[in-house]
């Protein structure tokens, strides 16, 4: 990521949590699945962003890795 971030001054993140007996949560369940990364410090960023978001377990990854990273 190292060009990526260069010129970057700010970055806000912001965390949404779905309770699991939640519509959202249901939504989502419903969803085509997709692959399933294991996510690391240096795991390329998926071509298809939406896809890999629509697994639930890719976000959970990546909201854990953020999380440990601030």
């Amino acid at each position: 990521m190292g060009r990526v971030l260069q010129d970057v001054v700010r970055i806000d993140v912001v965390w949404n949590a779905y309770r699991q007996d939640s519509l959202k949560a249901q939504r989502g369940q419903n969803r085509v699945a997709g692959n399933q990364l294991r996510i690391a410090n240096k795991t390329s960023i998926p071509i298809n962003w939406k896809n890999f978001l629509r697994v639930v377990a890719n976000k959970n990854g990546l909201f854990r890795l953020l999380s440990n990273a601030i």
